[in-house]
Parts: C-alpha cells; structure tokens; sequence
C-alpha cells in the first residue's frame, strides 16, 4: 500500500508538473477516484483505470472532430482508440455487481460508464459505416473489372 501510495504521488507529480497535461487524479475517500481533463470527468475504482481513462479521453478528443475529412491512418487510430475506450468502460460494467448499480458511488461509476459507452458506441457506427460503405465500393470496382476482363 505504501508503494502504490509512493507511485501514485510520482504519478501525478508527472501528470501535473512534468507533462503538459491538464489531466488530474483526486483520491475520493472511498478509495475511488476522479479523473478530470478539461470539462471531461469520469470515476474509476484504481488508480491505474483512472489514468487510463483519462488520458484514453484525451487521445480520442486531440483527434480530429470530422472523422471523414482525416487521414486513412488517422482513421484507423481513432477506430483503435475508440474500440479500447469502449473496452475500458465495457470493464467498469462487468465489475459492478447487479445490486450495487442503484448505489451512489458503484452506481455512478456504472451510470458513467454506461453512458460514455453508448457515446463511443455512436462514434464507431459512424467509422464503420464509412469502413463498410468503402468496401462495397471496392467490392463494384471488382465487378466493373471483371465485367471489362469479359468483354
């Protein structure tokens, strides 16, 4: 306990003077904590999730807001980190017992995560249409080729 309490003060020593990250992590007395950057908060059960959370936060809000005018690379990082956002607050789901859900503190880590799940949720139909929708065009680029290889 001691070192962990050692690491997580080096941690967010880093996090507050060393990096320039506005990210912060406050301790909450029932041993959860707060992640907050910019106007973006959120609750984790560790340390380690909370800082995961926060800065999986901010790689996904530092990309591109219109995803269709970025990059083919861009794209598939934003699928990326999307994917492991969803997986994160997935977690936070499956670790909440049925009966603490309507429990402040469990239940709001729940709620919080429910919510930014159907959020990231949104976000990814959005590529995968896009991803979808190209391939289709690929798959009558074949067609049109074979069509001309006929003839």
């Amino acid at each position: 306990m001691n070192q962990q309490n050692s690491l997580e003060r080096q941690i967010t020593h880093i996090l507050r003077h060393m990096l320039p990250l506005a990210l912060t992590i406050t301790p909450r007395p029932d041993g959860h904590y707060i992640w907050q950057w910019m106007e973006q908060s959120g609750e984790a059960s560790t340390f380690v999730e909370a800082v995961a959370h926060g800065l999986t936060q901010m790689q996904v809000a530092s990309l591109p807001v219109e995803l269709h005018e970025s990059g083919q690379e861009e794209d598939e990082l934003v699928m990326l980190l999307l994917v492991r956002q969803l997986y994160a607050h997935i977690n936070t789901l499956r670790r909440t017992e049925t009966h603490d859900i309507v429990i402040p503190g469990p239940g709001g880590s729940w709620t919080e995560a429910m919510r930014e799940s159907y959020r990231v949720r949104g976000h990814l139909e959005t590529l995968l249409d896009e991803v979808l929708s190209e391939l289709d065009a690929h798959h009558q680029r074949e067609a049109r080729a074979e069509e001309m290889y006929i003839e």
